[in-house]
């Protein structure tokens, strides 16, 4: 048996980790002027605890399997988000 779930949708700009390639470099090539990856990341809020918000882009319900199911989902650690908004849009499944 079901019972309804709100979600929140969530908009959050977060610091992300970067990546150059996936080869070797020497030192000498590597720039100096280091700057954030800032990212922008807007889904339905389906997990949280102390470390992390897990969204995710798209909420259906299953009867078969009687639960929930969540495609598109990324987990954000709180310590990188410098701001979250909560927007209107939240949902009732």
């Amino acid at each position: 048996m079901r019972i309804r779930r709100r979600f929140k949708l969530l908009q959050m700009e977060w610091v992300d980790a970067a990546s150059y390639t996936e080869e070797w470099h020497y030192d000498k090539e590597l720039d100096d002027d280091i700057a954030a990856t800032m990212v922008q990341s807007t889904g339905f809020l389906v997990r949280e605890n102390d470390l992390f918000y897990v969204l995710a882009g798209t909420i259906t319900y299953s009867v078969d399997k009687d639960d929930y199911m969540y495609c598109c989902i990324i987990e954000i650690p709180k310590t990188c988000v410098k701001t979250l908004k909560e927007l209107d849009g939240s949902v009732e499944v």
